[in-house]
């Protein structure tokens, strides 16, 4: 009888809506923070076995010449141009707005042709790429198991959540970030656990592999007089009109290659060509807004760039990553936005 009544116990907690929902949390959290660490790793070696080496010869252009010619032939292979340019903003209007049904070759493609992009000195960032390619294994782990299609989009924001955590070692982060793009319009617990709990595996996985360090350094902070305050509304005024005048630009560019480059496909290897070009520009400028731009964060966090030097990055930075996107090389525009806004705040600290 006792046999009988413990199989019964686990029989309905296996059936229960809230234990299937933690399950799927644990399931997709471990599955995106194993392939954050992945993903790392291989844009990584790309850089480490291409580029890095390449710089130092002052021969930059050939690796993002390569990187070019590679997502140029990765287009013939997915007969379609959907792993060009920045696409986060379309898989999410895809996927909140249709059945969120994402292919395994779809995504391996995409992540290919970011991990791609990044390795090879896309001035863009992994936030994006790492968020769609979360919430593209939330959605074929929840056609695998056969779920209901109105679950399927609790699975992908799961994944988004797991991503956007594990990148950031912020597991808050991720859940905020998930409600944000309102995947979830209609809160509920049953919907709003799964995705805390994603969110925290992935990191957990994540930073075993990875270590637990964030990807930004925290510098100590110190208000000394609240007429600081104002000089910090200055910097929102300043970044504000930058922002504008960023968005402005990079729609002005992408019409020119628009109009220029009507062939969409051969896009990728102008941009590597133009990538490769502005590595020359001297004093290390140029070679500092290539890539995801972490560490270049980091020495702008640290007050490691002159006046001269973070206002040359300043004007550069918007130009690089805007030929990055709009010649198709996949990525992210947040890690460029960080760092646009560092070099700002450094040029106005320093005036």
């Amino acid at each position: 009888m006792p046999k009988k009544k413990l199989l019964e116990s686990i029989n309905e907690l296996w059936n229960n809506q809230y234990t299937y929902f933690i399950l799927i949390g644990f399931i997709v959290g471990i599955c995106t923070g194993f392939s954050n660490v992945i993903f790392h790793f291989f844009y990584s070696k790309i850089t480490s076995l291409f580029l890095d080496p390449l710089s130092e010869k002052n021969m930059v252009i050939f690796g993002t010449l390569i990187g070019g010619l590679i997502l140029f032939f990765m287009t013939y292979i997915s007969k379609k141009n959907d792993i060009l340019g920045y696409r986060f903003h379309n898989f999410i209007h895809t996927v909140s707005q249709g059945s969120g049904i994402i292919t395994i070759k779809e995504t391996i493609l995409k992540a290919g042709s970011q991990i791609v992009s990044l390795g090879f000195g896309g001035s863009v960032g992994q936030e994006g790429p790492m968020a769609q390619l979360g919430g593209s294994i939330g959605s074929i782990i929840g056609q695998k198991i056969r779920i209901k299609k109105s679950d399927l989009k609790i699975f992908i924001a799961c994944g988004i959540a797991g991503a956007i955590a594990a990148t950031f070692n912020a597991p808050i982060t991720g859940v905020l970030f998930v409600e944000e793009v309102t995947l979830l319009r209609n809160i509920k617990i049953r919907s709003f656990l799964p995705v805390v709990i994603s969110a925290a595996t992935a990191t957990v996985v994540a930073g075993f592999y990875s270590g637990e360090s964030n990807i930004f350094y925290t510098i100590d902070f110190l208000l000394l007089s609240y007429n600081e305050l104002l000089i910090y509304a200055l910097m929102g005024l300043v970044i504000g009109l930058m922002s504008s005048l960023f968005t402005k630009m990079h729609f002005y560019i992408e019409n020119k290659f628009e109009d220029i480059f009507p062939e969409t496909r051969i896009r990728p290897i102008v941009g590597g060509l133009l990538l490769g070009l502005i590595a020359f520009i001297p004093f290390g400028i140029g070679l500092e807004i290539l890539g995801n731009g972490y560490s270049a964060i980091q020495k702008a966090l640290s007050s490691e760039y002159t006046l001269w030097i973070a206002f040359g990055i300043l004007i550069l930075k918007p130009i690089a990553t805007s030929i990055t996107l709009s010649s198709g090389w996949p990525g992210g525009i947040f890690a460029p936005a960080i760092f646009m806004g560092l070099c700002a705040d450094s040029c106005l600290a320093m005036v």
